[in-house]
């Protein structure tokens, strides 16, 4: 993947996940909503908007292009968007996998209280 995609796809995840508008995350990274609407869609950025971003979100630059980009969320936000695909699933299996769960939290206090 390109860097200006990376950046686009950072950027828009972590405007999603934060529940931002163009405009009131362009305000916060100090950018126009065009130039934020632009990268968004995966257009060239300048080295200096991608630096003024990274200051902005106290990041080093380079992280802004990396697949590994963490957001700053609170912990509640960033263990509930990385659970998203549990909540979308059927509630049969949902039920199912909290049951062997459970089993499985159970095997484990047994092993550690030496009756395994």
């Amino acid at each position: 993947m390109a860097l200006k995609d990376e950046l686009a796809r950072n950027l828009k995840e972590r405007r999603r996940v934060k529940g931002q508008t163009l405009v009131a995350c362009a305000r916060e990274l100090g950018i126009s909503k065009s130039t934020l609407q632009n990268i968004e869609k995966g257009h060239s950025s300048t080295l200096d908007t991608v630096d003024c971003i990274a200051k902005r979100l106290g990041v080093p630059a380079i992280s802004l292009l990396s697949p590994a980009f963490q957001y700053e969320l609170p912990v509640d936000v960033w263990v509930l968007k990385e659970v998203e695909w549990l909540y979308n699933m059927p509630c049969e299996k949902r039920d199912r996998l909290f049951e062997l769960a459970a089993q499985m939290a159970e095997v484990i206090r047994d092993t550690e209280e030496g009756r395994g």
